[in-house]
């Protein structure tokens, strides 16, 4: 299923099923009863950087001033951390911060010297986004039951 009007991204209500294409390879599930949101970004090309930035925009405006709960699954290896996609990741972090949004992120990346970069320049965006907590994981299910302890009971 493909969701978007005009240029602005929708994002699906939480009881939706499967993922939503957005086109450009990003995606965007809801997980664990519509409490988690899982982004998908297979390439850092720019389309697909800034397609990624528009959902991550429109999820961002719907939930102004609440908690919550990413997955983003950027183990392609296809994924650098370019200029343009550390621009639009600190970009990112300031619109959370100016939404009053409070962000817990599992993020499960490759192995590698680009996790060690992603992790070092996470240091860097949390000055941004101070009420945000992320981490990195090269394990789906590590990252996943990482952020399901921070889900509060349903």
């Amino acid at each position: 299923m493909s969701q978007q009007t005009d240029s602005r991204p929708v994002i699906p209500d939480p009881d939706t099923q499967g993922p939503v294409d957005y086109g450009h390879n990003v995606t965007f599930e809801w997980i664990e009863d519509g409490r988690i949101a899982v982004f998908s970004l297979k390439d850092t090309s720019r389309t697909s950087v800034d397609a990624f930035f528009m959902v991550n925009l429109a999820f961002a405006e719907q939930n102004r001033g609440k908690t919550i709960y990413i997955f983003n699954d950027a183990m392609s290896p296809n994924i650098a951390l370019t200029q343009y996609f550390r621009q639009k990741l600190t970009k990112l972090a300031e619109v959370f911060e100016e939404f009053d949004i409070t962000a817990v992120i599992a993020s499960v990346i490759q192995p590698g010297l680009f996790s060690t970069i992603a992790k070092l320049f996470s240091n860097i965006l949390s000055k941004s986004a101070p009420r945000s907590t992320q981490r990195f994981f090269n394990d789906y299910d590590e990252a996943l039951n990482w952020l399901k302890t921070h889900l509060p009971e349903a």
